[in-house]
Protein backbone atom coordinates (compact mmCIF):
# COMPACT_ATOMS: atom_id res chain seq x y z
CA UNK A 1 0.00 0.00 0.00
CA UNK A 2 2.74 2.89 1.06
CA UNK A 3 4.30 2.91 -2.33
CA UNK A 4 2.96 5.12 -5.06
CA UNK A 5 -0.48 5.39 -3.42
CA UNK A 6 -1.57 8.17 -0.86
CA UNK A 7 -2.69 7.34 2.35
CA UNK A 8 -5.24 9.49 4.00
CA UNK A 9 -7.29 9.59 6.74
CA UNK A 10 -11.50 9.30 6.16
CA UNK A 11 -14.29 9.78 8.69
CA UNK A 12 -17.82 8.43 8.11
CA UNK A 13 -19.20 10.89 11.12
CA UNK A 14 -18.38 12.99 13.76
CA UNK A 15 -16.89 11.24 16.73
CA UNK A 16 -16.21 7.86 14.77
CA UNK A 17 -12.33 6.69 14.33
CA UNK A 18 -11.13 7.29 10.63
CA UNK A 19 -10.26 4.47 8.03
CA UNK A 20 -7.45 4.56 6.30
CA UNK A 21 -8.16 4.72 2.55
CA UNK A 22 -5.89 4.67 -0.39
CA UNK A 23 -6.52 7.34 -3.41
CA UNK A 24 -4.63 5.48 -6.24
CA UNK A 25 -6.97 5.54 -8.17
CA UNK A 26 -8.86 9.63 -8.26
CA UNK A 27 -12.19 9.14 -7.59
CA UNK A 28 -12.45 5.88 -6.21
CA UNK A 29 -10.85 5.73 -2.62
CA UNK A 30 -10.27 2.29 -0.86
CA UNK A 31 -10.14 1.29 2.77
CA UNK A 32 -6.52 0.00 3.11
CA UNK A 33 -6.52 -0.52 6.70
CA UNK A 34 -9.40 0.14 9.76
CA UNK A 35 -8.11 2.53 11.63
CA UNK A 36 -4.57 4.45 12.02
CA UNK A 37 -3.52 2.32 14.37
CA UNK A 38 -3.32 -0.53 12.13
CA UNK A 39 -1.78 1.49 9.49
CA UNK A 40 1.06 2.22 12.24
CA UNK A 41 0.82 -1.60 13.29
CA UNK A 42 1.60 -2.99 10.10
CA UNK A 43 4.38 -0.24 8.83
CA UNK A 44 6.43 -1.42 12.44
CA UNK A 45 5.97 -4.90 12.03
CA UNK A 46 6.93 -4.14 8.54
CA UNK A 47 10.42 -2.79 9.59
CA UNK A 48 10.56 -5.11 12.55
CA UNK A 49 10.70 -8.23 10.02
CA UNK A 50 13.31 -6.17 7.48
CA UNK A 51 10.45 -5.81 4.55
CA UNK A 52 11.09 -1.80 4.50
CA UNK A 53 14.70 -0.72 4.16
CA UNK A 54 16.45 2.39 3.23
CA UNK A 55 17.70 3.07 -0.38
CA UNK A 56 20.77 4.24 -1.47
CA UNK A 57 19.16 7.85 -1.54
CA UNK A 58 17.77 7.18 1.60
CA UNK A 59 14.58 6.81 0.66
CA UNK A 60 11.67 4.00 1.87
CA UNK A 61 12.08 1.02 -0.23
CA UNK A 62 9.70 -2.47 0.01
CA UNK A 63 12.25 -5.25 -0.18
CA UNK A 64 10.24 -7.82 0.70
CA UNK A 65 6.60 -7.40 -1.41
CA UNK A 66 5.44 -11.16 -0.55
CA UNK A 67 6.81 -9.83 3.37
CA UNK A 68 4.03 -7.23 3.48
CA UNK A 69 1.33 -9.06 1.89
CA UNK A 70 1.92 -11.87 4.97
CA UNK A 71 2.04 -8.50 7.20
CA UNK A 72 -1.12 -6.97 5.92
CA UNK A 73 -2.88 -10.09 6.77
CA UNK A 74 -1.59 -11.20 9.34
CA UNK A 75 -2.67 -7.88 10.95
CA UNK A 76 -5.99 -6.76 9.26
CA UNK A 77 -7.88 -9.79 8.42
CA UNK A 78 -8.04 -8.52 4.78
CA UNK A 79 -6.67 -9.99 1.70
CA UNK A 80 -4.38 -8.17 -0.47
Amino acid sequence: MLGADLPAAAWSGVGEEPVVVSLLDPGSPVVEFGSIAELVTVTNTCFARAVYALDDSGLLDLVDAAGYDTIYEEITGRPV
